[in-house]
């Protein structure tokens, strides 16, 4: 760890760090179907996929974002 670097400022350096890593999208791979169980409800469309990806991240990002840390 930097000892010259605040408390404050090594907060932010770790805030700003999650930020980039949660804003990055998520790409499955092509065969991802292969690995999930079957359901007798049949396979959840593309779209319903990638909304869930996308609010599931979101959700995930501002919680982790907005969490007290307990220290």
């Amino acid at each position: 760890m930097d000892s010259t670097r605040s408390v404050s400022e090594l907060k932010s350096a770790f805030i700003r760090s999650q930020v980039r890593i949660f804003s990055e999208s998520l790409n499955l791979p092509e065969n991802w179907r292969n690995y999930a169980p079957p359901t007798e409800e049949g396979d959840l469309s593309d779209k319903v996929i990638e909304d869930v990806l996308h609010k599931g991240l979101s959700q995930t990002a501002v919680g982790l974002l907005f969490t007290p840390m307990k220290i």
